[in-house]
């Protein structure tokens, strides 16, 4: 196991690995929970299925209207854990024209839901830009779990060599999520992108998307993401890094998937 480095002032990265620290990040959730690490009891049952998963896959569902007409439609997906068992939904909450004249950089809500349609997790992204030309206008996310309690928030930085750091509801950097320096621009094949601890520098995890050898055989076509979590992650983490995967397809794949 590589030695994980802490920068001054930061938060050591093992902390947030450790089920049962009680430092920063021990209670995300509303006062209510109390999660006790990972203790499945205090977890909340709408989050039970992320305690002991290390990895989910993520699949967009097309649209056939999309398919024949190229018509934008609000996008959906399904949520699988590593027995590829369906856990939760998701669907894009946005607004026709904007699809239409915006496209991937629309702005948006995407509810996640679980297989009883109980709302689970809300994502908040904005209308932004991406490119170096405007520096001050990047990509953001804001996530709240349950829907309407804000737990963290994604922001883009470097706009050169995109990075997207994921923050925890005090504004803390727990994540750097990093873009590949090589891509397939049509969007086939793989892509990874590697996962950081806040320090940027020691890799905990990944996004992939297309195949990977931690997918399940049964989902290995191109509109699949998997996220390889770190070990023994809170379940709140895990739902910031599902946050960073859906704003990692809006930003590099969604035009792609056209």
């Amino acid at each position: 196991m590589p030695v994980i480095v802490t920068q001054p002032n930061s938060i050591s990265p093992q902390d947030y690995l450790n089920p049962h620290y009680e430092g920063v990040y021990a209670a995300p959730q509303p006062p209510a929970y109390n999660t006790g690490g990972l203790d499945p009891i205090g977890i909340p049952s709408m989050l039970q299925p992320l305690v002991y998963t290390d990895y989910l896959v993520i699949k967009q569902k097309k649209e056939w209207l999309e398919i024949a007409c190229g018509c934008e439609t609000k996008n959906k997906y399904e949520i699988h854990d590593q027995q590829a068992q369906l856990i939760y939904k998701a669907q894009e909450n946005s607004d026709f024209l904007l699809r239409h004249w915006c496209g991937p950089l629309r702005p948006f809500i995407l509810e996640i839901k679980d297989k009883d349609d109980k709302p689970v997790v809300a994502l908040d992204r904005p209308f932004a830009c991406q490119s170096p030309c405007c520096p001050c206008c990047l990509q953001k996310m804001s996530i709240f779990c349950p829907p309407g309690h804000l737990i963290g928030s994604i922001e883009q930085q470097n706009e050169c060599l995109p990075e997207l750091h994921i923050k925890d509801e005090q504004n803390v950097v727990v994540f750097i999520v990093k873009r590949p320096m090589f891509s397939n621009p049509c969007g086939c094949g793989e892509a990874a992108f590697p996962i950081y601890a806040s320090d940027g520098i020691n890799e905990c995890g990944r996004i992939v998307k297309g195949r990977s050898d931690f997918f399940h055989e049964a989902f290995t076509d191109s509109d699949v993401f998997g996220i390889q979590f770190p070990p023994a992650l809170n379940p709140y983490l895990k739902i910031l890094l599902m946050g960073a995967t859906f704003l990692i397809d809006y930003m590099y794949f969604e035009s792609t998937n056209r």
